[in-house]
């Protein structure tokens, strides 16, 4: 558990009313027990090993730093816990298919926190397209703001990059509402003699489907605090969808409109935590599979790549 854990999973948990928070392991022995004595939790310790080896454990919530997260995955579902773990699955494609080998050997559940697919809008959104019989002409602008030189977000060691280490989440929901997969991507970034601002954390990604979809998605460090965060927009059969960072969608038919809006933002974080929960009591598999999630990390590893490939001609 770590610092989002404390702020959003803990407590959302802790609403759901059903899953008992059992034990909490961090990586200082003072953080775990102020973390158990804010949530009532029984036990608490530094070492990864009393929480897979504790048989009264049956699900694991993951929200370490980015470069444990394949680990612990591997190591949790062998244990025989379900598990539930924040992006990203894995930093690199070795990792990914040691994790995949080992939940299928497992046969354990094991879900991804891509919240955004579970949010209210987005489901609307999704909704608004079905029957779908036609492709779907989507943009996502990310206004994500500047981190911090030297943060470990950056490290491509421990936080693999903001590419694998967020836009993830953003890739996912543009799959979800496509309901297809990416079949090729094309991509460009911010260029300067300094390589300041840096390039890959302002990029511009033209994703085409399977099912002739298309997307751009733009994600950028260098905007103005004042701009919302999340922008995006869905257009196919004469329809047309417009979601401004998760406090209003404007839906569009023809020249008929209706908004919905929200004062508070609702990014999915209660609806998917509920949803895995009750596909663990219930025996089912999650609606987001591995995958899914398998699929979503591999695009932001092909991103990636394709970046750092020498340009051509």
């Amino acid at each position: 558990a770590g610092q989002f854990a404390s702020a959003v999973l803990l407590p959302k948990i802790r609403e759901l009313g059903g899953p008992r928070l059992w034990r909490v392991v961090t990586s200082r022995g003072a953080t775990a027990k102020a973390v158990a004595k804010r949530f009532e939790i029984a036990h608490h310790s530094c070492r990864d090993e009393d929480l897979f080896e504790d048989p009264a454990v049956g699900t694991v919530v993951i929200a370490t730093r980015h470069h444990q997260h394949a680990n612990q995955v591997i190591a949790a579902v062998k244990a025989g816990k379900d598990v539930f773990v924040e992006k990203p699955l894995a930093l690199n494609r070795e990792q990914l298919e040691e994790v995949g080998a080992a939940v299928v050997a497992s046969g354990r559940k094991v879900m991804v926190g891509f919240n955004r697919r579970f949010a209210p809008m987005a489901r609307q959104l999704r909704e608004w397209f079905q029957p779908r019989e036609w492709p779907l002409v989507l943009s996502a602008r990310i206004n994500a703001g500047r981190i911090e030189k030297g943060s470990w977000l950056l490290d491509p060691e421990e936080g693999g990059g903001r590419i694998i280490g967020e836009m993830c989440h953003f890739i996912d929901l543009l799959a979800y509402w496509t309901g297809e997969e990416v079949a090729s991507l094309r991509v460009d970034c911010l260029r300067s003699e300094h390589g300041v601002p840096a390039g890959e954390e302002n990029i511009s990604v033209i994703l085409r489907y399977s099912g002739g979809s298309t997307a751009t998605l733009v994600y950028t460090s260098e905007g103005s605090p004042l701009v919302p965060k999340e922008f995006y927009e869905v257009h196919g059969g004469g329809r047309s969808a417009v979601l401004d960072d998760w406090r209003r969608l404007d839906l569009f038919d023809g020249r008929k409109k209706q908004s919905i809006r929200n004062r508070a933002q609702d990014k999915g974080h209660s609806a998917e935590l509920k949803h895995f929960f009750e596909c663990v009591e219930k025996g089912h598999q999650p609606e987001l599979t591995l995958a899914e999630c398998a699929a979503t990390t591999r695009v932001s590893f092909d991103i990636q790549e394709a970046l750092r490939k020498p340009d051509e001609g």
